[in-house]
């Protein structure tokens, strides 16, 4: 059985925790993206990481754990934290 919750913003979370690495943040635009060993990416913005991690110190490599969530644009990382 799969639970998914739909989010106020219009997207919708499987629940699931997942591993992936940061490949890209853009830190004037609050957005970057996490890419996890099945190739797929996610798209992650600034307020869907957790208390105490900061998006200023992210960096290009780094392995993080994720909520896999569904937007209306496609794959979404939710719920970002350091492993």
């Amino acid at each position: 059985m799969c639970v998914v919750f739909v989010l106020g913003n219009g997207v919708s979370s499987q629940g699931e925790h997942v591993r992936g690495t940061v490949k890209n943040v853009f830190r004037e635009k609050s957005f970057g993206f996490i890419k996890i060993d099945d190739g797929r990416q996610f798209f992650f913005h600034r307020s869907d990481l957790v208390d105490g991690l900061d998006f200023d110190q992210l960096s290009e490599g780094q392995t993080l754990e994720f909520e896999e969530a569904q937007s209306p644009k496609g794959p979404r990382a939710k719920a970002l934290r350091p492993v």
